[in-house]
């Protein structure tokens, strides 16, 4: 149901400030390599579903992989708020350098699900789907536009 009161109306504009506040963080803390603080970010059952490792739990996702350098920005947000849940999908770009040293870039979305625990947002799941994920001298137009498995040799590496 659409807000109608002024008090209404004012709460919804601050959840949805409040949910950018978390995703701004989100993205400095995994760029930054914090796992325990990328960790916080979710309920005690949130869920992570990258392109290339799946975790659910808070403990799973304090240890996450991460890749050695990344910068994640992301745009165009689409929040609806709906009490203490919400849902957003936000375009990224992400410039990386893999494991073997490689400059490499990333874009899709996230399709994300909030929930309100106490007077704070958290992450009840982020779902991350690549448009292309590829070596910057290669471009996305040619080859795989996914990222290598977990476990290969260009796979992800701890920081």
């Amino acid at each position: 149901m659409a807000p109608t009161t002024l008090a209404e109306r004012i709460q919804r504009l601050e959840d949805i400030e409040a949910i950018k506040q978390l995703k701004a963080r989100c993205s400095l803390l995994v760029d930054r390599g914090d796992r325990a603080g990328f960790a916080e970010l979710f309920t005690e059952d949130g869920e992570f579903i990258g392109a290339v490792q799946r975790l659910s739990g808070r403990d799973a996702i304090g240890a996450a992989m991460f890749w050695p350098f990344m910068v994640h920005y992301v745009a165009n947000p689409i929040i609806d708020v709906s009490g203490d849940t919400a849902v957003g999908t936000w375009y990224f770009l992400r410039p990386y350098t893999a494991p073997d040293g490689r400059a490499h870039w990333a874009s899709g979305i996230y399709e994300d699900e909030y929930r309100r625990i106490g007077r704070n947002w958290k992450f009840k799941q982020i779902r991350i789907t690549n448009f292309f994920a590829c070596p910057h001298e290669q471009g996305w137009t040619k080859g795989d536009p996914h990222d290598p498995p977990i476990g290969s040799a260009a796979g992800l590496a701890r920081r």
